[in-house]
């Protein structure tokens, strides 16, 4: 984290259940790059969405939102979509939406970053800490993509 007192252009949450396998992807997304220290991204890793996040948003100038999303046939490993206050609510299935906290930060702070929501596909769900092999490498997918987005190289 800067300690120059402002916050880094870029935030990444990411979020979902630690103990039930595969949706674990987003959280361990974000602790994943939390880990990689880059300048101007901030990480965060929840276990769902809550409203207190929505001051985190306001400092942000572009959000990154990461959850699983269960496997489809012919579905890609990484799905990344805007999502806009706009947006239908229906992209999360944890608690608060990120629609729904751009909102919070549109109104309680008069600014909403820009945003995208990382899908990583998974496939177990069952409790445990295990992951599937194909979520991990989804996982790594989407930090060489948020990294490469941060850093200016995409």
């Amino acid at each position: 984290m800067k300690t120059s007192g402002s916050a880094p252009p870029f935030l990444l949450i990411g979020y979902g259940n630690s103990l039930r396998g595969d949706d674990a992807a987003g959280y361990r997304l974000a602790l994943d790059m939390e880990k990689e220290a880059l300048p101007d991204l901030r990480c965060i890793a929840v276990h769902q969405l809550t409203p207190e996040l929505a001051a985190d948003l306001a400092a942000a100038r572009h959000v990154f939102f990461a959850d699983a999303r269960p496997t489809q046939p012919q579905a890609p490993d990484l799905v990344i979509e805007a999502v806009t206050t706009e947006s239908p609510n229906s992209v999360a299935s944890h608690g608060c939406s990120p629609q729904a906290l751009l909102q919070l930060a549109k109104t309680l702070y008069h600014t909403c970053p820009s945003a995208q929501i990382i899908g990583i596909i998974a496939h177990d769900f069952r409790l445990g800490e295990s992951m599937t092999e194909s979520t991990r490498h989804a996982i790594n997918a989407a930090r060489d993509w948020i990294r490469n987005t941060v850093t200016g190289h995409a």
